[in-house]
């Protein structure tokens, strides 16, 4: 939509159609070229649209197959390298998994953050700070969680900082962002809210703002970005 929108209006571009290769689409990134990026979550794929693309057209670049590692992918993010973030929001096999720049086809992730020391349960957005540092929403046990990139291959770690407990307010947190100044962002599909954590925050805090109620006709929100 242009950034004028308002009201009952029609999109400018809409991809859809059986070229598309779509099943239901969790997560959309748009980098810095234009080129979209789109989480496939019943067709365990990332698909990539050239910048512009608008119709039923076919990816440039399907990500998938048994080596992917891709399991009901979710939330999506792109380094200014091109390199391919994303979560798998399965309780069955949790995990971020990231995808050199230009992978196509049925390629192994590069980096793989999986396993019991993680504390993944069911996994939602993910986002990057400016530091590089991942972040992901844990919706099952209302936590957001932040790891420094560990490089090549899979580790089982635990997440350098957790908010997570009583006070912070978290139901069922899905999408997040961090902006540049280290403000952390999340909506609650449970409490249909949005909250706000200061860059310092960790561990059993509340937010700085929330976003609820009847006026904010918020419901369910899932998807969120900061501009």
């Amino acid at each position: 939509y242009p950034s004028t929108a308002s009201g009952n209006v029609a999109p400018m571009t809409q991809i859809e159609g059986a070229n598309t290769t779509f099943g239901v689409i969790t997560g959309v990134y748009v980098d810095s070229s234009g080129t979209i990026y789109a989480t496939d979550f019943t067709n365990n794929a990332i698909d990539v649209f050239a910048p512009g693309s608008n119709g039923n057209v076919a990816p440039t670049r399907r990500i998938t197959g048994a080596a992917t590692n891709l399991s009901f992918p979710e939330g999506i993010w792109v380094d200014s390298s091109g390199n391919i973030y994303e979560a798998n929001s399965t309780p069955a096999s949790p995990a971020i998994n990231e995808f050199a720049a230009g992978a196509n086809g049925n390629a192994a992730p590069s980096m793989t953050i999986a396993g019991s020391n993680t504390g993944f349960a069911f996994l939602g957005g993910l986002t990057m700070d400016s530091a590089g540092n991942l972040w992901v929403a844990e919706q099952l046990d209302n936590a957001l969680y932040r790891f420094a990139n560990p490089g090549p291959g899979t580790h089982n770690i635990a997440p350098g900082l957790k908010i997570t407990g009583a006070s912070t307010n978290m139901d069922d947190p899905i999408g997040i962002a961090v902006d540049s100044q280290g403000y952390i962002y999340t909506t609650n599909i449970g409490n249909a809210s949005l909250e706000v954590w200061g860059p310092s925050a960790s561990g059993n805090v509340a937010p700085a703002q929330t976003v609820s109620g009847a006026s904010t006709d918020l419901c369910s929100p899932d998807g969120m970005t900061v501009h």
